[in-house]
């Protein structure tokens, strides 16, 4: 049997933490104002990031305690997920992108691929 989540303080240092560098340098490669899923996204540093260039983004975690930090983002939207203990929650050719970043779930990556437009 799985042990139940207990989120850590990973998903909370998010609101003072600084986007990650290769999402910067990537940004310019995705296409303008389309639709980015944060999977594993935490309190949004990625997220607000991709939200102000104008991308509408989902941002996806198993922390409830992460929505309000999500959805106070113009352009973001919140959906709270167990991406390994329950079914995968999008619908396939639903985003342009997809962002992980400090999550690593290898049976996830077939859901991953079959997202993307």
């Amino acid at each position: 049997m799985k042990e139940p989540y207990i989120p850590s303080e990973h998903s909370l240092k998010g609101l003072k933490g600084a986007p990650s560098e290769w999402v910067k340098r990537f940004i310019p490669k995705l296409p303008k104002g389309g639709r980015v899923l944060d999977l594993a996204c935490g309190c949004g540093r990625n997220t607000r990031l991709l939200a102000a260039c104008g991308f509408e983004v989902v941002g996806a975690d198993i922390d409830e305690r992460c929505r309000p930090y999500i959805e106070a983002l113009p352009g973001a939207v919140f959906v709270q997920a167990d991406f390994e203990g329950s079914p995968w929650p999008f619908e396939p050719k639903s985003f342009d992108a997809v962002l992980v970043s400090f999550y690593l779930e290898r049976r996830l990556y077939q859901n991953l691929i079959e997202v993307l437009k």
